[in-house]
């Protein structure tokens, strides 16, 4: 296998491969460091490259086969993380000027059992700040490039991870998910991100565990990669209740046929109300046709038979935005009041919009949280999987402004948060796993995603269909053309305004 298949190869069969030893470890970890030194200053989609420990890792990696020792499921495979994850002894940023130096003294749990499995961390991925946007970029790193087309946004918030393993600079990347935070960017970079059920992956670094919103999870160039991560990552934890009756992820050979003979999928193409772009809606046809052509069972029910609830559903985005602007201001308080300054103007007024909610507001936001668990539940007593798309168009222009309007066939449709991404962060209320996968293109050459929502507890059944699309999905390789200086912003002068400043 020469050194040049590395970029694309599968997370699955890259570990195969080393651990029959067809490749070691380190030369597949020189391959890797090559390759984001080569491509990652033009997408500015790595913040931090962990050089050295990773080839040291790797080396370790190698020497543990030598001896015939026993090897984890990921041995040597190279993974990044967004930096928001905490990592030991590697800058935690989260996207924030005056926190560019916080270097924490450990893991977060599923980065600690990535690497007992064997993986290798090779670096921190970018982030706006705080996860809060989503599209990529921040006064500490600029933008973050969307390798399909440089003038459409990588999507956000765990865009650095999206771009990195697009741009075949990495198998596995970790994003988080609090909103549609690694759907969103996984549908504009033709990509796979889980958004897991609630609690299959334990997150100790929580404050509030049993209201939290935010997940840790896998994120991959395939299913069955993003399967095997799952694996890895999941399985109880003292730290998280909602792990607690949840086993490990067990991934089984039969997932990955292709057959879905006996599943019940229902076909939801837009939520009433909302527009959807005409080559996302026949790219979206053309998956129901390929999950058919796989043995399933296509069901169309009325809106109405799914939106039982309309008022629940109508309150959704407000009450997402209550519980979550409410612990972005608990949590990041201290430097939000301390360097306001340094902190983009679209975070500031996120968070500063959470002082006014009341103790009423957000105990109502709980009861909407309750009422869609009870919608979407329900969905999984008629069928098993339940499909949309996971943007209502391809990836926005880089330029867009959050709170403006989108235009959805040549028509302005309404705000960025509210018509780009609808059907996203209603299942970071529910807690049921939501999967966006590559389903086809644009005719401009632009990635199309549909998302695969599963019953509680069902990730394997949206990952085994995911892997069945994949089948049939056209899979292209980015041209990685020149990125025109104009494109990513300015940096080196907010870092001299905040020496100064912070000095």
């Amino acid at each position: 296998m020469a050194t040049t298949d590395f970029a694309f190869c599968e997370a699955t069969d890259l570990a195969d491969r080393i651990r029959t030893k067809q490749v070691s470890p380190v030369e597949v970890m020189r391959a890797t460091l090559d390759r984001i030194d080569a491509i990652s200053p033009s997408l500015n989609c790595f913040i931090t490259v962990c050089g050295e420990a990773a080839l040291d890792a790797a080396r370790a990696a190698e020497q543990t086969i030598m001896d015939g020792a026993a090897i984890g499921p990921l041995h040597g495979v190279p993974f990044a993380v967004k930096d928001m994850v905490q990592t030991a002894n590697v800058a935690t940023t989260y996207g924030c000027l005056p926190l560019r130096d916080n270097v924490p003294k450990f893991d977060e749990l599923p980065i600690r059992r990535l690497k007992n499995a064997g993986g290798i961390l090779v670096g921190k991925t970018t982030t706006p700040e705080f996860a809060h946007a989503c599209k990529t970029e921040s006064p500490l790193f600029g933008r973050t490039i969307n390798p399909w087309n440089h003038r459409l946004t990588a999507g956000g918030s765990s865009g650095g991870s999206s771009v990195a393993l697009a741009a075949g600079l990495v198998p596995l990347a970790v994003g988080t998910d609090s909103g549609g935070s690694s759907r969103i960017p996984a549908a504009c970079n033709a990509v796979v991100g889980l958004k897991q059920t609630l609690g299959l992956i334990p997150d100790d670094a929580a404050l509030d565990v049993f209201n939290s919103l935010i997940s840790t999870n896998p994120m991959g160039r395939s299913s069955r990669d993003v399967a095997l991560m799952l694996s890895v990552m999941s399985g109880p934890d003292t730290s998280d209740p909602f792990s607690l009756t949840r086993a490990a992820a067990s991934v089984a050979d039969e997932l990955w046929t292709g057959d879905l003979r006996g599943l019940r999928i229902a076909r939801m193409p837009a939520r009433p109300g909302y527009v959807l772009d005409t080559e996302v809606a026949s790219a979206f046809e053309e998956s129901l046709r390929i999950f058919a052509a796989a043995g399933a069972e296509i069901i169309s029910p009325a809106a109405m038979e799914l939106y039982q609830d309309p008022e629940a559903w109508e309150a959704e985005p407000g009450a997402w935005i209550v519980i979550q602007g409410s612990l972005r201001r608990l949590r990041y308080g201290d430097t939000i009041d301390r360097f306001e300054q340094f902190l983009s103007r679209s975070f500031m007024d996120g968070v500063r919009g959470a002082d006014g909610f009341t103790r009423q507001e957000y105990q109502r936001a709980l009861i909407v949280r309750a009422r869609l668990f009870a919608e979407v539940q329900r969905w999984f007593g008629e069928y098993d999987l339940v499909v949309m798309p996971t943007t209502t168009r391809t990836a926005i222009s880089i330029e867009q402004n959050i709170p403006d309007s989108i235009s959805i066939n040549g028509k302005l449709v309404g705000n960025v948060h509210r018509q780009w991404f609808p059907d996203t962060h209603a299942f970071n209320m529910t807690g049921h796993p939501a999967l966006a996968v590559p389903c086809g293109w644009s005719a401009a050459g632009d990635p199309i995603s549909i998302q695969i929502v599963a019953g509680w507890g069902a990730d394997l059944a949206a990952l085994k269909a995911g892997h069945a699309l994949s089948l049939s999905v056209e899979n292209r390789v980015p041209t990685f053309d020149p990125v025109d200086a104009d494109v990513i912003s300015a940096r080196d002068s907010a870092l001299v305004m905040v020496d100064s400043e912070l000095a």
